[in-house]
């Protein structure tokens, strides 16, 4: 069943600033791995209306994992629930992705009459 393309950017636009409210009060500086989960679905629920999202996803250089300490065929296991990113860097990530769609909705306003002469 598909969706209308500004549904789906309202839904993901509605994820996205919900998301930011949730974690911008967060008194850490470091947000769980599962925040950056569900902000990657919001934007991938967004690529899927045609616009590009990749510039805006977090980079798993910026994600972090704490070592749980179980080897497994001498492969370190890490448990994606131990990870997470710095929240400047999920916050900036975050409002850049909504700043983007807030000045996408935009309209150039319309001038009603004459502009006078400088």
């Amino acid at each position: 069943m598909s969706r209308d393309p500004s549904d789906a950017l309202r839904r993901g636009y509605a994820r996205l600033t919900a998301l930011r409210d949730a974690v911008k009060d967060l008194r850490l500086s470091q947000i769980g791995g599962e925040y950056v989960r569900e902000y990657h679905d919001a934007l991938s629920a967004l690529s899927g209306t045609g616009i590009s999202v990749e510039e805006f996803k977090i980079r798993d250089d910026d994600i972090r994992h704490v070592p749980t300490g179980g080897y497994i065929r001498s492969a370190l296991q890490r448990d994606r629930s131990d990870s997470y990113v710095d929240k400047a860097m999920f916050m900036a990530k975050v409002n850049a992705v909504i700043s983007y769609f807030e000045l996408a909705q935009e309209e150039p306003q319309r001038q009603i009459g004459f502009r006078p002469q400088r």
